[in-house]
């Protein structure tokens, strides 16, 4: 018997093999609901050959395993306690089963690269915290902080020094697995990031050739785990081997050989990517100016995740040494925006063990903060969608059309109609650069929930225009001592709430 959503392993023992293992002629076919999977097994080292499966829905489940091994039957599949691999609906995430998603990151590069001890460490972080999405590395990571060599590498060196594609590195992959079932344990998806440019191995340097070659075998162990995601690159267009065309070919790759369809992004350093691309299912950005995300989930109609966003720390370089306030902001600036954040962490250390490279321990405080900014966001019935207030759609006012303007125009109290007059001829450029300076972030959900971010501005009070028909609650909550604090019950239409003339203050109603 098998269960819904949780992966099925088949495993075979057989001829010993030293070399040329990579690609083995072991498949697997499952029939299940009329539906045929087809999977591809692995050397697992050691005589041991694998193939695994993931049912994705309940019934009578009928299978062919050819090639080294031959075998044939049938199973129940079962419903599980597992919610499934999550995908992404409209600008949102769900798990298969349609439970809500909400991805609260962070980012440990090179964890996987690391002693057993700091591993140990780390997981043990990560249980205090409440992240539920890691990026992390496949391939070993050289950079600043970060210059230990690693216990394994994922292939074998050939006589002359280069990698040998064709012999993976077993020990590599069966630490590797562990770390990940562990983290897996802990409700944590991975955002597993498959290549990267800070390398002193020659990973970064694959030909194309090569790089399918790693991610046949990479497929085969691991494209029936449920709680994957394929980062295809951080900073992609660091790479030097790759051209921009280059990385269309590997989301073609990974659909044609991968049949579960696990969430596929792509993050940038300088030079934007087309999300628009039809494997891309959500958009992993690179920037600080969360005002743009509004923009961002109208352009692509995907989800929007701030994957990099700077980190809380003190080290010399400024992505690294924003202040812990600043990266709680983001944070908050991002959800309140409709869209998603991932944080990390880079804390100058006499061991060099920093947060975003290595994991460890958690030396900062705004990630109490974003524990507590996720308890909010969960208490809210529904995603959230951005607001037309917000500033990345004040910033459309300039190219809309003239009934859509008069129609805008009429909702403005006549003490600003002339300002908003005057902004339909405004450059959009300028408009929208003005308006990412000074924006308050504001969604909601249907007409069930209200949620608006002040940020950095430190009012008195807000005015909330709420549904005349329904009745609020409404909280206000400061980010920063993570209190929240009703001050009106059963409101509708126009009130006035009071606020408390500091940074970091929401201000969130929900219909009760």
């Amino acid at each position: 018997m098998a269960k819904q959503y949780e992966m099925m392993e088949f495993v075979f023992s057989g001829t010993e093999m030293k070399e040329n293992y990579a690609k083995i002629d072991l498949k697997g076919e499952f029939l299940l609901n009329g539906k045929t999977t087809l999977v591809e097994g692995f050397y697992d080292g050691k005589g041991v050959y694998k193939i695994r499966y993931l049912p994705l829905e309940k019934g009578l489940c009928s299978y062919k395993i050819s090639g080294l091994f031959s075998k044939k039957g049938q199973f129940q599949v079962k419903e599980g306690k597992d919610h499934g691999p999550v995908k992404a609906e409209e600008t949102h995430f769900v798990f298969s089963d349609k439970t809500q998603f909400i991805p609260v990151g962070t980012t440990v590069y090179a964890l996987a690269h690391q002693s057993d001890e700091v591993v140990n460490q780390t997981l043990s972080s990560l249980k205090r915290a409440s992240f539920n999405k890691v990026r992390m590395c496949v391939f070993p990571k050289y950079y600043e902080y970060n210059h230990r060599e690693p216990p394994f590498y994922p292939f074998q060196k050939k006589v002359n020094g280069t990698w040998d594609l064709s012999s993976p590195d077993t020990d590599f992959w069966h630490r590797f697995e562990d770390i990940l079932k562990r983290i897996i344990k802990l409700g944590i998806e991975i955002d597993l990031i498959l290549f990267h440019p800070y390398d002193n191995w020659g990973f970064s340097k694959f030909s194309m050739p090569d790089n399918f070659a790693y991610l046949d075998y990479l497929l085969r162990r691991l494209g029936s785990w449920p709680h994957i995601w394929w980062s295809l690159a951080n900073e992609y267009d660091l790479i030097p081997s790759m051209q921009y065309d280059d990385w269309e070919k590997i989301q073609d790759y990974i659909f044609e050989h991968e049949p579960f369809e696990h969430l596929m992004g792509i993050h940038q350093c300088f030079m934007a990517y087309d999300h628009s691309k039809p494997h891309i299912t959500h958009c992993s950005i690179q920037s600080a100016t969360t005002a743009q995300i509004p923009e961002l989930l109208a352009k692509y109609h995907k989800p929007v995740i701030y994957d990099e966003m700077c980190y809380e720390g003190n080290i010399e370089s400024n992505w690294g040494n924003i202040s812990a306030f600043e990266e709680t902001n983001r944070f908050w600036q991002a959800f309140a925006s409709g869209g998603y954040a991932t944080h990390g962490e880079t804390f100058n250390s006499p061991d060099e063990i920093l947060w975003w490279a290595a994991g460890g321990t958690l030396k900062g405080q705004s990630w109490k903060r974003i524990k507590f900014l996720r308890k909010v966001i969960e208490s809210i019935p529904g995603p959230l969608s951005p607001n037309l207030q917000s500033a990345g759609y004040i910033g459309k006012i300039a190219t809309m059309s003239d009934e859509e303007f008069n129609k805008m125009v009429e909702t403005v109290p006549a003490e600003y109609r002339t300002f908003a007059l005057r902004l339909r001829k405004v450059n959009p450029v300028d408009l929208q650069l003005m308006m990412i300076k000074d924006a308050v972030f504001s969604s909601s959900y249907k007409d069930e929930a209200y949620l608006t971010y002040f940020s950095i501005h430190c009012p008195f009070q807000t005015k909330m225009s709420l549904p005349k028909d329904k009745k609020y609650t409404v909280d206000v909550i400061d980010v920063w001592q993570m209190n929240r604090k009703t001050v009106l019950t059963h409101v509708s239409g126009d009130v006035v709430v009071p606020l408390l003339s500091k940074e970091g203050i929401a201000v969130l109603a929900i219909k009760e």
